[in-house]
């Protein structure tokens, strides 16, 4: 199979064919993109394998086939990290990029530039909303059939690097929907651009006919429409920071895909980290809109957040603004609702199952946090954990040192009622090393309540664990329960030094 069948041409013939496949419908092929001739001075013309994704837009009822010009304009680009040799694309600093096109078969037009050079840009580049209504472009004579040259270089002062190159036939899909957008992928660089027979003001010579908006295709990333950046604008008090990074619309780029299946593009925004201008605190600003047949969208959510999960859980999305906080967005499903804390448990719960699949059955928070009926401006020094449910918890606060027994819903016992030192209220023992056993734990806690004395016993010596909580009355003991192993006594002998 020939290039011409694919709609896509080399720039130097090869002896293998290049192979079409269908995407979205229309077609796809492989290009071996050498050298560009006619391109802008190019210090090292660099061999690429390029996809062109030919893929059409939204219904109209017109017909741009008699469209003598065509407004053609660059939307985004990502450059290689390093030219294909490894080595870098300018010294010291990254790629300059630029893109320029011209149609094909006019070599006698010089090339123009879509996307204006960008000084040490990053990898990923966007110069245009997706929108040519939108977009600052160039009217070229084209007509559908007609072939698309697109050239993407970095440029320096003497001479420049190609990074990409390819050719398109316009497709006939233009000619029945009036935009068309190429994307090329390369060797880990890529490039898109638009094709429309409208500009924003007018429409192609020779065809009068209503404006026209152009139905973005999945994975397309551009910078932010008009439209939703002013949904955005209160939402990142952009009144209160004017100037602010945040606030420049180019600071904002969208994806476009059909997350809802519906047949119209959904669109995503999320800024780079920025500071609040409530409290300093670096915020992600985030954007979701639906798409509409009529080619409006319409704001499902927007704020700031501390971090953006996706997929977060079944329901979509986290904005989350606190460890427990957040909102989850759902395109697919098109709600929004406050996160729980159930959400977040089951989040957890889904990642540390997978965790445990691959690592075994580590459990990734380490042992959960025992229950306790410590007050908040304490520390949990051990609890006794029994059957039924009850508990009883050792809580200290510098040298105090209380029992306490019941539920949190409530405290059956407490001891000592004033907050006086452990040593004036306990009585602790520890185990002698010289009299013990090698390797014998034995530690008592007791206390005296009126008649009933109250002991905390740990004893560890070979396969022997005995933890247990026992109550006597005039030496009689009167109740034993046992306690779980997390019970330790361990540490509290400095509160009876």
């Amino acid at each position: 199979m020939n290039d011409e069948a694919c709609g896509v041409v080399r720039y130097r013939s090869q002896d293998d064919d290049a192979s079409c496949s269908l995407v979205n419908g229309e077609k796809a092929m492989d290009v071996k993109a050498l050298a560009v001739e006619g391109a802008p001075t190019m210090r090292t013309l660099l061999g690429v394998t390029a996809t062109a994704l030919l893929i059409g837009t939204s219904a109209h009822a017109q017909d741009f086939r008699d469209c003598t010009e065509l407004y053609v304009y660059a939307v985004s680009a990502r450059m290689a990290p390093t030219k294909p040799s490894g080595l870098a694309w300018d010294e010291g600093s990254s790629a300059d990029p630029r893109l320029s096109a011209r149609p094909s078969a006019r070599t006698d037009l010089p090339w123009t530039v879509l996307g204006a050079k960008l000084q040490d840009a990053p990898p990923d580049v966007h110069w245009n909303p997706a929108q040519p209504s939108e977009a600052v472009g160039t009217w070229m004579p084209l007509r559908v059939g007609d072939e698309l040259s697109v050239a993407l270089e970095d440029v320096d002062l003497l001479a420049s690097d190609m990074a990409l190159g390819a050719k398109a036939s316009i497709p006939k899909d233009l000619g029945r929907e009036g935009a068309w957008f190429l994307k090329v992928d390369g060797d880990n660089s890529s490039v898109t651009v638009g094709v429309s027979a409208y500009d924003g003001t007018r429409m192609c010579k020779g065809v009068a006919g209503k404006p026209l908006w152009a139905k973005v295709p999945g994975g397309i990333s551009a910078v932010i429409g008009i439209a939703q950046f002013n949904d955005l604008f209160a939402a990142m008090e952009c009144a209160k920071a004017a100037g602010a990074p945040v606030c420049a619309r180019t600071s904002h780029v969208v994806t476009h895909d059909d997350v809802n299946k519906d047949g119209f593009p959904d669109i995503t925004s999320r800024s780079t980290a920025v500071h609040s201008t409530q409290d300093g605190n670096p915020r992600n600003m985030y954007g979701a809109w639906l798409g509409r047949p009529n080619g409006t969208t319409r704001l499902l959510f927007s704020g700031p957040c501390t971090s953006w999960e996706p997929a977060f859980n079944r329901d979509g999305d986290l904005c989350r603004t606190g460890d427990t906080s957040g909102t989850i967005v759902s395109l697919a499903r098109g709600t929004t609702r406050a996160a729980t804390a159930a959400d977040f448990e089951s989040a957890y719960q889904a990642v540390a199952a997978e965790m445990r699949a691959l690592r075994g059955d580590e459990d990734l928070r380490g042992p959960p946090e025992p229950e306790t009926l410590c007050r908040d401006d304490e520390v949990l020094e051990t609890t006794c954990t029994i059957k039924g449910g009850k508990m009883a918890s050792l809580c200290s606060k510098g040298d105090v040192l209380y029992y306490r027994f019941g539920t949190k819903a409530k405290v059956e016992l407490e001891w000592p009622k004033a907050a006086t030192p452990a040593r004036l209220n306990f009585k602790w023992e520890d185990t002698d090393p010289e009299s013990s056993s090698p390797g014998e734990v034995a530690r008592t806690l007791s206390f005296q309540n009126g008649e009933f004395t109250y002991r905390l016993w740990e004893h560890q010596y070979r396969m022997h664990d005995d933890r247990t909580l026992s109550v006597s009355r005039k030496g009689k003991q009167v109740l034993e329960h046992a306690c779980d192993s997390n019970m330790s006594l361990e540490g509290l002998g400095r509160l009876f030094r």
